[in-house]
């Protein structure tokens, strides 16, 4: 046995108890006995709200690049509605992922209506269109990596919502690969 085939279900538990656990607790607890305390916790999404110039850069974020993606990149390979990542013909590869990760991270830090619902359109597309076998994202793209950030996008994504689709989905697919990774590494 690889030792990669131990660290996916390990990384998979920490990552999805740690989500757990802020979600359900009005405080930060991280680090209980008998580990050492830690100054420095990532903290779920949406918990800090941005001001001053910060909100400003945001807020020009919005209104510039990542606001416009879709309108500015639309043909089929790119963030158009014929993406292989909405099920069309189209070979975004990992331009899609990436574009979702930070719009979703933006759209619950600014809690923008309209950036969450440019977010949600992939995640959702995403989540209920997950192979049986747990595979997700499109079916042609056999390499592993763009699986990587959207599903960094879909963790920002629960940190914020609460989505109860998202931890099957991600579970699923952790199997999917832990049965994938030692004929196709």
């Amino acid at each position: 046995m690889r030792s990669y085939k131990l660290l996916t279900p390990i990384l998979t538990g920490l990552l999805l108890s740690a989500n757990s656990f802020a979600q359900t607790t009005s405080k930060y607890n991280f680090n209980r006995a008998p580990l050492k305390p830690g100054a420095y916790v990532q903290l779920p999404l949406g918990s800090i709200k941005a001001k001053g110039w910060l909100l400003k850069q945001l807020e020009l974020q919005k209104e510039g690049f990542t606001g416009h993606a879709e309108e500015l990149y639309p043909g089929n390979n790119d963030l158009g509605s014929n993406s292989d990542w909405l099920g069309g013909t189209g070979n975004g590869w990992e331009k899609v992922p990436y574009y979702v990760k930070g719009l979703t991270a933006l759209a619950y830090t600014l809690n923008d209506t309209e950036l969450k619902a440019k977010a949600s359109k992939w995640i959702t597309y995403t989540l209920e269109h997950q192979q049986e076998n747990g595979l997700f994202g499109p079916p042609k793209m056999k390499d592993w990596w763009p699986r990587m950030p959207f599903m960094y996008a879909a963790q920002s994504y629960y940190e914020a919502t609460n989505d109860a689709r998202v931890v099957p989905f991600l579970s699923k697919y952790f199997k999917y690969e832990l049965a994938n990774l030692d004929t196709d590494p």
